[in-house]
């Protein structure tokens, strides 16, 4: 396995391997790459999700579990939390132990992607999960919520403001992605994706 920093020593920025022997610096991700690598990511919560699906099923089916829609708002606040605590919460640390330990998630590892510093430096959790958290957990949190607020009754300003918040998210990190720009999460957390050379990424980096 190979890890990469910044030689912040001369003028001209220079990465280098654990053994010390110069290395190219990697290119900018595509956005192509980018876009999939998410998609995979999310198609691999899917076991997570058919789990929590079963698990639901026998709590409901054992008469342990209420699947009625609340109608109070403290119900509804009540239910959202809980979909954070089984769902949001575990995918989006998932990610940023991929990122922080592997460098990649599973779908940027298998695009040839990863994740460093901005300064070329090895990133480490805490900046890790600021990205997770901007990237997943604050678009599905404004989604779920206004789910939360449509179900079972008319559709409310409220609705509409989180839906809408969560698609000017969503479309933001789009846009930058594919303009080659650095999306929010990218900058608030100091971090850049590259792509890996062709070794490294046979190698797994």
């Amino acid at each position: 396995m190979r890890s990469s920093k910044l030689n912040s020593a001369g003028s001209t920025a220079t990465w280098v391997g654990l053994a010390g022997t110069p290395m190219a610096d990697p290119d900018p991700a595509p956005a192509w790459r980018r876009v999939a690598a998410t998609g995979l990511d999310y198609a691999m919560v899917a076991p997570w999700l058919a789990i929590l699906g079963a698990v639901g099923f026998g709590l409901r089916r054992a008469g342990a579990l209420n699947t009625e829609v609340p109608h109070t708002w403290s119900g509804r606040l009540g239910a959202q939390l809980l979909v954070a605590v089984v769902l949001t919460v575990p995918v989006t640390l998932w990610l940023a132990w991929w990122e922080a330990k592997r460098h990649s998630t599973p779908g940027k590892r298998v695009l040839c992607l990863r994740v460093d510093g901005d300064e070329g430096s090895p990133l480490s959790f805490r900046p890790a999960v600021l990205r997770s958290a901007i990237k997943v957990a604050l678009p599905w949190g404004l989604a779920h919520a206004a789910i939360w607020q449509t179900i079972g009754r008319e559709v409310t300003p409220l609705t509409v403001v989180l839906v809408g918040l969560a698609y000017v998210v969503c479309g933001t990190h789009l846009v930058l992605v594919c303009r080659g720009g650095r999306p929010v999460y990218d900058r608030l957390a100091h971090t850049i994706v590259r792509a890996t050379l062709g070794q490294r990424c046979q190698d797994g980096y």
